[in-house]
């Protein structure tokens, strides 16, 4: 895995840790996931658990349009590789907190990638399949 690439993982797992901190609420504390709650419930005969209520059949499917969504918003220019990307308003809050901090250790992060719907995803996928776009 070459520095480059060692870098995106630690950077998507950072945003990942910043995303499921403001999405279950815990302020870093350790949490179930929600596959942890199914795997125990699947040994009990327990009902599993609901990670969150909040979290609609169309987000999971990418059938919204983030930009008309309250819970995502615009990533400004300065923080990303293009126009048009928007992120969950608390996973963009914490991006930029840990911007600033890589920033102060002489690291640059930009965004590349945000949310896609269902649609943008899959065109983007076939035109990997039929050879229209690079891979990788």
């Amino acid at each position: 895995m070459t520095k480059n690439n060692v870098l995106r993982v630690v950077i998507l797992m950072g945003l990942l840790a910043a995303y499921r901190t403001a999405w279950d609420g815990t302020s870093g504390e350790p949490v179930r996931s929600s596959l942890t709650n199914i795997a125990a419930a699947s040994t009990s005969n327990a009902a599993p658990e609901r990670a969150d209520r909040s979290i609609d059949i169309a987000h999971l499917l990418g059938q919204f349009n983030p930009a008309a969504d309250a819970n995502f918003c615009q990533v400004e220019a300065r923080y990303a590789n293009r126009k048009g990307l928007y992120l969950r308003n608390e996973v963009y809050s914490a991006f930029k907190q840990m911007q600033r901090a890589a920033k102060k250790d002489g690291v640059s992060l930009v965004i590349v990638s945000a949310t896609r719907t269902f649609d943008a995803q899959k065109r983007l996928w076939e035109r990997k399949w039929t050879g229209a776009r690079r891979v990788g």
